[in-house]
Order: C-alpha cells, then structure tokens, then sequence
C-alpha cells in the first residue's frame, strides 16, 4: 500500500495511516510510478492520467526505440550481407515493432539477429 501524505506518495512508515489523506494500491501503484505524468494527486487523493493502455504503449515505444531502431537503421553494407529470408524476417520483426503500441505486444528478435548483432 502507497499511502499519500501531503499531496506526496509516501511508503509505510510507523504513524503514516493518521497522517495519509489516501492510499494508492501496491499494483496500480506498480504500473504508474515510472511515469510522472501518467497520475496527479490533487487534494490528498490520486488520481490517473493515463490509461493502462496508454502507459503499456509508452514502454513499447521506448522498447521500440532502444531494441528495434539501432537495428533497422544501419547500413547498406549490413544488409547487403543478409539473406532474403533473413531481410524477409527482418522487415516482418521492423513492422511488428511499429504495429506493437497499438496491439500491446513486443515482437520475438529472429534468433540469427543476437549472432549478428554482436
């Protein structure tokens, strides 16, 4: 339990249910505190901005962004050593990643990219 003490997410201390205007539930707590402008608390009560939806997008994203792009955006020379299967598995993981904020699901890497990659 995340308790809210002066307008503020606070942990379980000794005295905290007296001072706590609210309280925020360990696991909505779990999928909204990396995300600062996901939830506000406003008068001693917590309140969300986001949809879990939209938060599960946001990490896609940012997944997206780390796991997918430093691999689709290099070189001709990397491509040109690909085979057609591995340039056709490689455009099918590049749109699964693009479609992965609207479907929630990050795509599986082809097995050969770990070795390739490296």
């Amino acid at each position: 339990m995340i308790y809210i003490v002066d307008d503020r997410p606070t942990l379980y201390f000794e005295g905290v249910e007296e001072l706590a205007t609210g309280t925020v539930d360990d696991s909505v707590w779990a999928q909204y505190c990396s995300d600062r402008n996901a939830w506000k608390i406003e008068n001693g009560k917590f309140t969300v901005l986001k949809s879990q939806a939209a938060l599960t997008a946001d990490r896609l994203r940012e997944r997206r962004r780390r796991e997918c792009f430093s691999v689709v955006d290099r070189g001709a020379m990397w491509y040109g050593r690909l085979t057609n299967e591995q340039k056709t598995q490689l455009s099918a993981w590049y749109t699964a990643w693009l479609d992965a904020p609207e479907t929630g699901a990050a795509p599986e890497k082809p097995d050969w990219l770990d070795i390739s990659s490296e």
